[in-house]
């Protein structure tokens, strides 16, 4: 009994650690992506930028042959790898992502020729260059699941904020001087160059070679069926560049990026609790009642932060393309609007897929991803070719229903209850959004003071709104950023354990 309560205080401490040092992550990796994303399109055109994305997604479709699934299953295991094994897993990584990268190399200009947009000689080279990128993502996976495995996430933070750095200050130093679409691929391949680095010093390990498969089986029953929700969802992620690209074009391509971008900043704090939920539900396995809390607290926590953000983003959306990044953008600006409503059902499925990982179910996540995916394309074609740029964002927004799918799968594992908190607590974000919007029709946002203004005040309406009809909530979830801010500082000033 006494070991077990102390490795739940050894897993708390860790889980609040993680948060502090994943939050001050984001923020400062946030900040740096939106003021290199607004500076970016204002320097580069529509064009560039979809040209990118299919950069993006055909190095995505390479990667699929990298992994089979073996990062995660050192993150969910729950025995404690061997260095065998670990060799075993860096060999298939290093081998694969070789190969992958001189087909790509080869590839190249028939992947651009089949999507109706064949490079010249000097967009040729460059592309093929990004395919070092490959080798580098390989070299980094085993050090950075050993980090994730035992929750440390504050030398990933390292790692990853030194990535972002590099990879936006070389591409706006890059596009500044007029190097165009080869500023994303310089700065891509230099920046995940820096990554691998920075994990080998932060987590060393006697690297190696082996290739032996009693060292891999027991990886494979949960990374096999992981890996195919990761090429299904590969196949959902080639819609953009195949029905949107090749039916409307680059420029309509770089707008659904744009937008699914915009769309994405009020989840940040939700990608981070679901992150560590992964690790930490993992650890949790053997204590149902445990791992139920923390799953419905990672769920209350991400809906009472994003939600009210996701409705201010959408009332505020035209303001913001044209005020942010001017009015090159509005005709994104539809997609955009849907996007922020799938946002909800983002958020959902990012955690209540990470909780089915947690507990070993990478099979359940495999057939629901096929499911969504076969949606997402029909839906897709069909609604592209009736009503253009939009029809993409609203396929997707119907393929949001199955996070009912996930949750009760999760259900037959997990007794979470967590429906009513989700529905008030939207209802509140949207009782905000509409506060805000009424005020925009009497005084219409024209520049970027007033903007943040405006949103300033809509989340205090919100914060009041929500003391006023869920007070009881408000008390405990006061109560809990106490703790994790009491737990910081004494660990921090006194050296001790917050129980």
């Amino acid at each position: 009994m006494q070991k077990k309560t102390e490795d739940t205080r050894m897993l708390k401490t860790k889980a609040i650690d993680s948060f502090f040092v994943l939050a001050i992550r984001r923020i400062l990796m946030q900040a740096v992506q939106t003021a290199s994303s607004i500076l970016l399109a204002r320097l580069l055109f529509p064009d560039v930028f979809g040209l990118y994305a299919l950069v993006l997604f055909f190095q995505g479709i390479f990667l699929l042959l990298t992994d089979i699934g073996l990062y995660m299953s050192i993150i969910q295991d729950k025995k404690e790898p061997t260095l065998l094994e670990l060799r075993g897993i860096f060999t298939v990584h290093v081998s694969l992502g070789i190969i992958s990268s001189i087909i790509f190399w080869f590839l190249v200009p028939v992947l651009f020729y089949l999507f109706n947009h064949p490079l010249d000689k000097a967009h040729l080279f460059v592309v093929q260059m990004s395919s070092l990128a490959l080798i580098f993502y390989n070299l980094k996976l085993v050090p950075q699941a050993l980090l994730e495995r035992a929750i440390n996430f504050k030398r990933i933070a390292i790692a990853e904020v030194s990535e972002i750095l590099v990879f936006n200050i070389g591409t706006i130093y890059l596009a500044f001087n007029g190097f165009g679409v080869a500023s994303f691929i310089w700065g891509l391949i230099l920046s995940k160059f820096t990554t691998v680095i920075t994990l080998f010093i932060l987590r060393p390990w006697q690297i190696g070679f082996s290739l032996t498969l009693t060292h891999l089986k027991r990886f494979l029953s949960f990374g096999i069926p992981f890996q195919a929700s990761a090429v299904y969802g590969t196949m959902s992620g080639a819609v953009a560049p195949v029905v949107v690209g090749g039916m409307l074009g680059v420029n309509a391509l770089g707008l659904v990026n744009w937008a699914g971008g915009v769309a994405g900043l009020p989840r940040v704090i939700s990608e981070i609790i679901s992150r560590i939920l992964l690790p930490l539900g993992a650890r949790s396995q053997n204590d149902p009642e445990i791992l139920k809390k923390t799953i419905e607290r990672t769920m209350h926590l991400s809906s009472v932060i994003s939600f009210p953000l996701i409705a201010l983003v959408f009332v505020l959306a035209k303001p913001i393309t044209y005020i942010v990044f001017t009015d090159k953008w509005l005709p994104g600006l539809g997609t955009l609007y849907i996007f922020c409503i799938y946002g909800v059902f983002a958020i959902l499925q990012d955690i209540l897929v990470h909780a089915l990982w947690a507990v070993g179910y990478s099979k359940t996540v495999r057939d629901i991803t096929l499911l969504s995916v076969v949606l997402q394309w029909t839906f897709s074609f069909v609604l592209v070719s009736k009503l253009g740029l939009i029809g993409f964002s609203i396929a997707w927004l119907l393929t949001g229903v199955n996070c009912v799918l996930l949750y009760l799968a999760l259900r037959k594992k997990v007794k979470i209850n967590v429906i009513s908190d989700l529905l008030k607590t939207l209802a509140l974000s949207v009782l905000t959004g509409l506060a805000v919007f009424s005020v925009t029709l009497f005084f219409p946002v024209t520049s970027i003071w007033y903007l943040m203004g405006i949103g300033s005040a809509g989340l205090s309406v919100y914060a009041l709104s929500f003391f006023y009809f869920r007070k009881k909530v408000w008390v405990q979830d006061v109560q809990l950023v106490r703790e994790l801010v009491v737990h910081r500082i004494l660990r921090k000033k006194l050296g001790t354990k917050f129980n």
